[in-house]
């Protein structure tokens, strides 16, 4: 089983779907990480709760991760946050190219928050999940894409087989 799986990650991600050149995803990486900025700089400014119904605007900071969790460990959420691009630009080559500028676009998002405030700027707010941000839903993006492609992926080569 394991050498199953090793064997199959060891394989270069090699999507039909998106092809994405090199250039263009440092602007994209750059476009995403502006509109967190401006997103997060926006509601750090106007500080209110607007409701919509199912939908509001709720500014909030969080000094821990997802959904609130790690409460005031930023220094160790730092490093987290490092070592997990550090390990993604390693392994690139095996990440779905959109799916990996997405995940690292957010990433480098909330670590700038970390980094500036000490906590994470979130002011989304659809009330039945956790307050988030522009960030988090790129990772979000990013992750789903990828296992997506991956199961995707696994369906053709059993099917060949």
């Amino acid at each position: 089983m394991v050498k199953m799986i090793a064997k199959k990650s060891s394989r270069k991600f090699k999507s039909k779907t998106v092809k994405i050149k090199g250039y263009y995803l440092i602007f994209i990486f750059l476009i995403l990480i502006l509109l967190d900025r401006v997103t997060k700089i926006w509601a750090s400014n106007v500080k209110i709760s607007k409701d919509y119904g199912i939908f509001a605007f709720t500014y909030l900071t969080n000094t821990g991760s997802g959904f609130s969790l790690l409460q005031n460990v930023n220094l160790i959420l730092i490093i987290i946050s490092i070592i997990a691009l550090i390990l993604l630009i390693y392994f690139h080559k095996f990440i779905p190219k959109l799916s990996f500028i997405t995940i690292i676009s957010g990433i480098v998002g909330n670590l700038i928050d970390r980094i500036t405030y000490g906590s994470v700027i979130d002011f989304i707010n659809f009330k039945i999940w956790p307050v988030f941000n522009v960030a988090d839903t790129l990772i979000c993006i990013g992750v789903v894409y990828w296992i997506i492609l991956i199961i995707r992926d696994e369906r053709k080569s059993t099917v060949k087989k």
